[in-house]
């Protein structure tokens, strides 16, 4: 079965379509998945302006939260109507939305600094692989990218899952400052953090929780996510280094990325490349093995349901 170019299953018509439909289904009941999100289509910021929070914001009064920080890696493929995400963990592989992923024959651009007029360079996607029913997609690029072009870690696994808990996040997503458009130029980023890390046994997925609380978060840099973030990732900064933690797919869900990272690391090497190593600050907790799906751990922010933040006027 293919969808966007994507082959789930060969020869077998009925567990295709039933991994398909088990697959939406886990993105519908459990997730709230991003479809149903409210009509502005980009991410939420409380408090937020173009000049912090865009990172194609061209005006002289930018004070973008996260100029000192290298996003030259979080591409952006450009299709008829669609833009979808994807973020660069070596040269040629990256990370992305199976739901939401670049198709075959868009170009793929990565502007290299966060001015709109300054250099990029365009490749093409060769394959993908999705890992069982989960939303995590590994691609890779028909051609390596530059040393311009960063390539990101991916965050560790901890001790614990609740070690995960109130982690500062990055969040990155669709400008809801200004009218929604199909182009790579279409970011901002705000910050979060992690409410908890769970298990969905059925589905070889763990989700990051997060969510959106103006009252009581990064005010004025609170974000949410919300349709057309699918795929678009969030960090953690430890230091200066940008660690990826895991991608969107639902309005407080991320799908989270340590759990697959053995699985990733070894197809990345068997592809001749090696994945950016994860460099922790002292005081980091150490790595371990996840040998079970476990329970998940932690709470929210005082957060019970979800009310989505009004979309606001678009600015000029």
């Amino acid at each position: 079965y293919t969808y966007l170019g994507i082959t789930v299953l060969k020869n077998n018509t009925s567990l295709s379509l039933r991994v398909f439909k088990e697959f939406y289904s886990l993105l519908f009941i459990l997730s709230g998945v991003l479809l149903i999100t409210p009509d502005c289509e980009a991410l939420q910021i409380s408090g937020g302006t173009r000049q912090r929070h865009e990172r194609f914001y061209q005006g002289a009064d930018k004070d973008f939260l996260a100029s000192q920080l290298d996003w030259s890696g979080v591409g952006r493929s450009v299709g008829p109507g669609r833009t979808p995400w994807l973020t660069m963990i070596s040269p040629s592989y990256f990370i992305s939305s199976a739901h939401f992923a670049p198709d075959f024959g868009e170009p793929i651009i990565f502007n290299h600094t966060n001015d709109p007029n300054g250099p990029s360079e365009q490749h093409a996607r060769k394959s993908v692989r999705l890992f069982g029913g989960t939303d995590t997609l590994l691609g890779k690029l028909s051609t390596p990218v530059s040393d311009k072009v960063a390539k990101y870690a991916i965050y560790p696994l901890l001790d614990n899952l609740s070690d995960y808990r109130n982690k500062e996040i990055y969040l990155v997503g669709r400008s809801p400052f200004t009218q929604p458009s199909q182009t790579q130029f279409d970011v901002a980023i705000g910050r979060n953090s992690i409410n908890s890390v769970s298990s969905i046994s059925r589905f070889n997925e763990f989700s990051l929780k997060h969510s959106f609380d103006p009252s009581s978060g990064f005010s004025p840099d609170e974000a949410g996510v919300v349709t057309g973030d699918s795929g678009a990732p969030s960090f953690i900064l430890e230091g200066n280094q940008l660690a990826l933690i895991s991608t969107h797919w639902g309005v407080r869900d991320d799908a989270f990325l340590p759990s697959h990272l053995r699985t990733i690391r070894s197809i990345v090497e068997a592809g001749g490349e090696s994945l950016v190593e994860f460099v922790p600050e002292p005081t980091s907790l150490g790595l371990i093995v996840l040998s079970m799906m476990g329970l998940g751990l932690g709470r929210d922010r005082s957060k019970i349901g979800y009310t989505p933040y009004p979309c606001p006027p678009a600015q000029k």
